[in-house]
């Protein structure tokens, strides 16, 4: 079976479009979207209605911390910085009852298909936690060892963390390393039967990897073939909306440069 896998979309509808339009040209079973719907973009309604739309192919949705805050559910505004509190704020105030009805059935727990695991955060927060450094990826490895392969998004930055168990002279040793991806050949297989990993797309609607481009992955669960993607998507488009939205400027200026 070939997933689409997509994670923060963020309210930009432009980039969201653009993705599923390359990826349907590329072929796939099923989606799986690993959170963050909505929160800084201008179009929070648009994006949930797109996604609703998109079962039952959408057979993973779960819910990102912004999703939640957005909601007021669990997370505190003021966890968030000035310019992502404004943006929770003016979407909370945007949302109809149809789109808020929807976001709120999205899980907030990890989900199990097949060997992958699927959260928005961290395995052992899946909501919260951005997995960012092998230091966090191997507490996360340690702590919860029932997993073989786990799908993140959160951090916006399409990278792979992978963990080794050596054993040498009788004793144990744990290694975790990181692998930044680049899209293109070769793609990566997803060989967990040696080492255990933690695999994130990167971000639809807001990457920070300073590309700009929308990110996504092709996920071959037969093969274990990961295809991670870029796509170029009208970015002046989603900035116009924004700013006519009032939306924090270095919000909008970020989308040019990919951070």
């Amino acid at each position: 079976m070939k997933v689409l896998v997509i994670s923060d979309i963020h309210g930009n509808l432009a980039a969201l479009e653009t993705v599923l339009k390359d990826a349907q040209g590329r072929g796939y079973d099923e989606i799986w979207c690993l959170g963050d719907v909505v929160g800084y973009g201008p179009d929070p309604n648009a994006c949930i209605e797109r996604l609703a739309a998109l079962e039952p192919q959408l057979t993973v949705r779960l819910a990102g911390n912004h999703d939640y805050a957005v909601l007021g559910k669990e997370i505190n505004v003021e966890d968030f910085n000035p310019e992502a509190q404004k943006a929770v704020l003016w979407t909370r105030a945007q949302l109809t009852d149809e789109t808020r009805a929807y976001l709120d059935t999205l899980p907030g727990q990890a989900v199990q298909r097949g060997p992958f695991m699927l959260v928005h955060g961290s395995p052992r927060d899946p909501v919260w936690e951005y997995v960012l450094s092998p230091r966090i990826a191997r507490e996360n490895f340690e702590e919860m060892p029932d997993f073989r392969c786990c799908l993140v998004g959160h951090t916006h930055v399409p990278t792979m963390f992978s963990y080794r168990v050596d054993r040498r002279d009788g004793q144990t040793f744990g290694r975790c390393l990181q692998h930044r991806l680049t899209p293109g050949p070769p793609d990566v297989t997803l060989a967990f039967d040696q080492v255990r990993l933690i695999v994130n797309p990167g971000s639809v609607g807001q990457p920070r990897d300073h590309d700009p481009r929308a990110s996504y992955a092709l996920l071959d669960t037969e093969t274990r073939l990961w295809t991670y993607v870029r796509v170029e998507y009208p970015i002046e488009e989603t900035q116009h909306r924004m700013l006519a939205a009032g939306l924090p400027e270095r919000l909008i200026n970020r989308l040019s440069f990919g951070w």
